[in-house]
């Protein structure tokens, strides 16, 4: 096991399952402990939102696509508010989770996260950089 505390932001979610990808591999990986999993109910909350809303998954879809993530996930409650991304201020619930968390890592593909690089002690990285990071050490086969 990792041991590394990762917080996945929203749009990965998503992406892993409406496309698949290298997002999906990222939250398969996930599933098998290679890393912990954080989350936070505002998280979960506009994943199934997004879901059902912008894709037209039904309820009992979403639950049925969320509930291994959700499984295995560590979920917190952020302590405090950030304002930190000012553009749109809902992705400040990442940098919440990953601060109340003290996450290694956030993975998104947000601009306004990744142009950050870091925050606090949070490295902030795309899908297939965290990837390729992951199986740099070890932690994935090079042939996925």
């Amino acid at each position: 096991m990792f041991g590394k505390r990762v917080v996945v932001d929203s749009n990965v979610y998503i992406s892993a399952l409406v496309f698949g990808g290298t997002p999906r591999k990222i939250l398969e990986l996930a599933e098998t402990g290679a890393y912990i999993l954080i989350t936070s109910d505002g998280i979960k909350i506009e994943v199934e939102t997004v879901l059902s809303s912008k894709f037209g998954w039904s309820k009992a879809r979403v639950a049925h696509a969320c509930q291994k993530m959700w499984k295995v996930a560590e979920f917190v409650r952020p302590e405090y508010k950030l304002k930190i991304i000012k553009r749109d201020p809902s992705d400040n619930k990442i940098l919440e989770c990953a601060a109340t968390s003290d996450a290694h890592f956030i993975i998104t593909g947000d601009d306004d996260l990744l142009e950050l690089n870091h925050f606090r002690n949070t490295e902030i990285l795309n899908p297939r950089n965290f990837f390729e990071y992951l199986k740099l050490h070890g932690l994935q086969s090079s042939q996925n």
